[in-house]
């Protein structure tokens, strides 16, 4: 496995684990302060 492949792959983990946070986020809290505009 060379660097590239480390290295999108460790990018495509940290996109899915942020998307999965932020829905965890927006479940447990449905409107936030900060999310009001």
């Amino acid at each position: 496995m060379n660097f590239e492949t480390a290295l999108l792959q460790m990018g495509i983990g940290l996109a899915i684990t942020g998307c999965v946070l932020w829905l965890l986020m927006r479940w447990a809290v449905p409107l936030p302060p900060w999310g009001k505009k």
